[in-house]
């Protein structure tokens, strides 16, 4: 079995012909497959299998999505380079999933079991917490689970089975924020390193979590849950906040063609027959007019690292409603005084270009929700919010049940409507324009839990 990685595209450009790749046979057990995008070398079963031809489409993704650098991605402070690899295993399989293969089914290594099993006896959480998002996914999973599971009953504790499964449902939720699967290695919006993609920056969320994970656990001896939090560390969370709002420059310099405002349309009942003129050449006889107004929309927009956002996008949006309000936010943790926010349309003008993002992290997401609600020209216009349903504190972009809380009850109170994809935002537009739309509030996330 031949592979051929010098055919796939990587980072936004084609790789050439004559590039050449040092394909290596080796065994299909966790650890002999791996690939150099650097020295252009790839260590692959060649057997005809469908766990090695899952194997060779796992590490032909790494090279078709994966940065070839890491370097960008430390430098930035919010990961290991470790969690980022381990992370990495857990994207890529999802990215497979959503490719008609089947990674669950067939990407298996009959070790993992036993692997599970002697970390978990040793407690060796560090190696724990990321082999789980390694296997997250895979054929191995089941496997995993009853290794640590076996180890739990020997030690008398099933409080490690739980929180592993905690932390994968906490992987899941990253992963089924991944907007885009071949896309994803589009550089992210404003940022001049063409390394800092938008798929990578999903892995970057999962392996911030496994860092976490793994220092809470070796500083208390047991993997943290994140579902819920312990009285001592309640007070601690009630002083986290939200950041404030810090409006950047993003000019409206584009107009788009469309109904503003009200517009006045022929009807069959009335009271002053305005189209008299009709009255032969109309078979419905319409003869009167009818005032509607436009639905317009405010659109607010997470511009986080997990989300992706592009000029397109807001065209789209303006096709679908126009007149909308649409607002983007991406904030720097612990930043003062940086631009977070941004108003990318609004009266039928949208921004050229998008503007240059300094940060991608939630941490405004309250503010920018009261923004929003002032916004609306009237009581029922709709007010859509693009976000993965997560919340953070402006601070250390973690997230916290009381900041949760408020970010809730401002979208109920505002009868949001929440999408996770911005595609989705659109296609609920043209039902409201239809006339066919649910009313809200609709809430996703952590942010519908409760509701």
């Amino acid at each position: 079995m031949r592979v051929y990685p010098e055919f796939i595209r990587q980072m936004g450009g084609e790789r050439g012909a004559n590039e050449r790749w040092d394909i290596i046979r080796c065994a299909g057990i966790r650890g002999a497959p791996k690939t150099s995008i650097a020295t252009n070398t790839m260590h692959v079963p060649l057997d005809n299998d469908e766990t090695a031809r899952h194997i060779r489409a796992h590490e032909l993704m790494h090279v078709r999505l994966s940065p070839p650098d890491l370097k960008p991605w430390i430098k930035r402070g919010k990961a290991s380079f470790d969690s980022l690899i381990a992370a990495e295993e857990a994207r890529i399989n999802r990215v497979l999933s959503k490719l008609n293969f089947k990674p669950e089914t067939h990407l298996l290594d009959i070790n993992d079991g036993n692997n599970a099993y002697t970390c978990a006896k040793a407690k060796d959480m560090k190696r724990l917490v990321y082999g789980t998002s390694a296997v997250y996914g895979t054929a191995s999973w089941d496997s995993w689970l009853k290794g640590i599971d076996k180890a739990c009953d020997e030690l008398g504790d099933s409080s490690m089975l739980e929180s592993i499964e905690n932390v994968a449902d906490s992987i899941g939720e990253i992963l089924d924020t991944h907007s885009s699967e071949l896309a994803s290695d589009k550089p992210i919006p404003g940022s001049r390193n063409k390394l800092l993609n938008r798929g990578f920056a999903v892995t970057e969320r999962i392996a911030m979590l496994l860092d976490k994970c793994a220092a809470l656990a070796e500083e208390t001896g047991t993997i943290p849950s994140f579902k819920k939090r312990n009285d001592e560390h309640l007070s601690a969370d009630m002083n986290a906040k939200f950041g404030d709002l810090c409006q950047g420059p993003a000019p409206l310099t584009r107009l788009h063609n469309g109904n503003l405002g009200k517009i006045k349309l022929a009807s069959p009942t009335g009271r002053n027959p305005r189209r008299i003129h009709r009255m032969l050449t109309d078979p419905y006889r319409r003869i009167f007019d009818r005032t509607k107004r436009n639905s317009g929309g405010v659109v607010l927009i997470d511009g986080s690292g997990s989300m992706s956002v592009r000029s397109e996008d807001i065209l789209e949006i303006l096709n679908a409603a126009p007149g909308a309000t649409v607002a983007l936010y991406a904030h720097e943790s612990g930043s003062k005084n940086v631009p977070n926010f941004w108003v990318l349309a609004k009266d039928g003008k949208m921004v050229d270009k998008l503007p240059t993002r300094h940060g991608f992290g939630n941490g405004v997401d309250g503010p920018a929700l009261r923004w929003a609600i002032k916004s609306k020209r009237f009581q029922n216009e709709p007010l859509l919010w693009v976000c993965d349903g997560q919340v953070t504190d402006g601070k250390t972009d973690c997230t916290y049940s009381h900041l949760t809380a408020e970010a809730r009850v401002l979208a109920i109170k505002a009868k949001a409507i929440m999408h996770r994809h911005i595609g989705d935002a659109v296609s609920y537009l043209k039902k409201v324009a239809q006339g066919q739309a649910q009313s809200g509030p609709l809430l996703i996330g952590e942010v519908s839990c409760g509701y």
